[in-house]
């Protein structure tokens, strides 16, 4: 199966993104860990191009992944762009037979972080469950994109939260931890949460070693999926619980019902 992997990275006044101690050390491990065989997509937005930081990313995750694109987020976005099919964000997505995994890595400051949710709107992310998506900046910022309804059905979301600083340090203390945190789908009794997974220290890298990307639908923890079918029997078959149109149904004995609530029995849900 070919993966997308999108990788959001959220600068601030507070974060710079220099060097192996500094927060694009961690961009760079979580690379060289996962990313080295994707085509990455490295993308700012207007003046952010032209920041130092955003150069400096592409520098580090240069060297670490063979295949780098850079692109301007707004001019893709703009109502004056060409109007294609495929969209530009779909574009970079477009599989390359060099490369099994594709990646975007999205650089985005405090000031203008509205333009992420368009954009990857415009890359189908909805209608791609299978693409990873990663953020990292700072921690105030992690629910702003972990909630992007872009994301409802992403499988993977990590936001990397990058501990607030003087804007004179440059580098992370010895002591600073950067979270990584998962949007979990099912971890609040069978609804959407977040938990950390891992620390990243500059001196030791990711502190547990965890799986950043686990699999979250071996447990769904009791969520209640909306089934909808027709009454088909042997197949399937159920009772009307009222005689108006959508009404809820109730199954009876039937070869697709026995077989939902076995799946339903091993996943965990209902």
């Amino acid at each position: 199966m070919l993966y997308c992997i999108i990788l959001l990275v959220v600068a601030t006044a507070e974060c710079s993104v220099e060097g192996d101690g500094r927060p694009a050390g961690i961009v760079r491990q979580l690379v060289e860990r996962y990313l080295t065989s994707c085509r990455l997509a490295v993308v700012g937005a207007g003046r952010a191009v032209s920041d130092p930081s955003f150069t400096e990313l592409v520098r580090v995750v240069g060297k670490a992944a063979p295949g780098v694109v850079v692109m301007e987020a707004e001019g893709a976005l703009s109502p004056a762009s060409p109007r294609t099919t495929p969209s530009i964000p779909q574009q970079a997505l477009e599989s390359d037979a060099k490369f099994p995994c594709r990646a975007f890595l999205l650089y985005m400051t405090a000031a203008n972080t509205s333009w992420a949710g368009r954009f990857l709107g415009k890359a189908s992310l909805d209608v791609s469950p299978e693409i990873r998506v990663i953020g990292v900046g700072h921690p105030a910022l992690a629910r702003q994109l972990l909630t992007l309804p872009v994301l409802r059905n992403t499988a993977h979301a990590l936001y990397l939260a990058v501990p607030p600083r003087s804007p004179f340090a440059i580098d992370l203390g010895d002591d600073d931890a950067v979270e990584v945190i998962s949007r979990c789908h099912y971890c609040d009794q069978g609804h959407p949460d977040y938990v950390v997974l891992d620390y990243w220290r500059p001196l030791v890298g990711f502190q547990e070693a965890a799986d950043l990307f686990p699999n979250q639908f071996q447990d769904c923890r009791g969520h209640a999926f909306q089934v909808v079918s027709m009454d088909w029997f042997p197949f399937l078959s159920f009772s009307r619980d009222t005689q108006r149109p959508g009404t809820t149904v109730t199954p009876q004995d039937s070869v697709d019902v026995r077989m939902l609530q076995a799946v339903a029995r091993t996943l965990n849900f209902t």
